[in-house]
């Protein structure tokens, strides 16, 4: 529903992915054919006016549904946060002004997060509080390439902070003494 008090927001729900999805070239290329496929939706709906939205709106459906098997495929079972982050770059950017109504909504506290094997801590035998204090100013994927030693190939930006705070965390409660 459209009105001028809170921002347009189109409602989504969750998406069943396909079974078997891979991080593939092709997997990625179906993203681009289904983009595709809006385009020529829209041109045809240009040409014949008075023509509902109904393949349009098909072939929107189709780019979603590629989008989360993508998502899927690389380990992300929730993209609110991502979303959310995405929001948050367009507002900068002044192409999203309105207000957003979230009572209903889950905090992103509460959204799920990548799926990722879980970080051990591989206490450096010279860690001191003025290295945690060096690496924490490294950019998050650089420090869990680097200091991890996870591969983060296809991991997104906000994963990587999250892993980086853990193992932050971790060391921090190794120096302590607490763990």
């Amino acid at each position: 529903m459209f009105d001028d008090t809170y921002q347009n927001t189109v409602e989504l729900g969750s998406v069943a992915v396909f079974d078997n999805v891979e991080c593939s070239k092709a997997q990625a290329m179906k993203v681009l054919e289904e983009a595709a496929e809006v385009f020529g939706a829209w041109q045809k709906r240009e040409k014949v006016c008075g023509v509902d939205a109904d393949d349009l709106i098909g072939e929107l459906c189709d780019v979603i549904q590629e989008c989360c098997n993508m998502a899927a495929a690389v380990g992300c079972d929730d993209l609110r946060l991502a979303l959310w982050d995405c929001e948050d770059r367009n507002r900068k950017r002044g192409r999203i002004t309105g207000m957003v109504d979230r009572v209903n909504q889950r905090t992103r506290e509460k959204c799920k997060r990548f799926v990722f094997v879980p970080i051990e801590v591989r206490q450096k035998i010279s860690d001191s509080w003025e290295a945690i204090e060096h690496d924490s100013m490294m950019p998050p994927i650089e420090y869990c390439d680097q200091v991890i030693g996870q591969d983060m190939t296809n991991v997104h930006h906000a994963a990587a902070e999250r892993m980086k705070c853990e193992h932050l965390m971790k060391r921090c409660k190794a120096m302590g003494g607490a763990e």
